[in-house]
C-alpha cells in the first residue's frame, strides 16, 4: 500500500508541476501580450494623430489651390 500510495502521490506531484508550468508560461504569454497591446494602442494613436494632421494639411493645400484658381478665373474674364 505504502508503494502504491507512493506512486499515486508522485504522478499527483507531476500533474501539478505540469499545471505550474502551464501557468508560467501562460502568465508569461499575458504579460508579452499586454506590453505589446500597449505599443499597438500608442501607435494606433499617432496614426490618428498623423492622419489628422495630414488632412488639415490636405484641406489647407485645397483652399489655396482653389484660391489660386478663383484668381487665374478672374484674371482671364478681365
Amino acid at each position: 500500500m505504502s508503494t502504491e500510495f507512493s506512486d499515486i502521490q508522485l504522478t499527483i506531484d507531476d500533474h501539478v508541476n505540469q499545471l505550474e508550468t502551464q501557468v508560467t508560461t501562460l502568465l508569461e504569454l499575458l504579460e508579452s501580450l499586454s506590453e505589446e497591446n500597449a505599443i499597438l494602442l500608442k501607435r494606433e494613436q499617432q496614426l490618428i494623430e498623423e492622419r489628422s494632421h495630414l488632412l488639415e494639411k490636405n484641406n489647407k493645400v485645397r483652399c489655396q489651390v482653389e484660391a489660386m484658381l478663383e484668381r487665374l478665373r478672374k484674371m482671364d474674364h478681365s
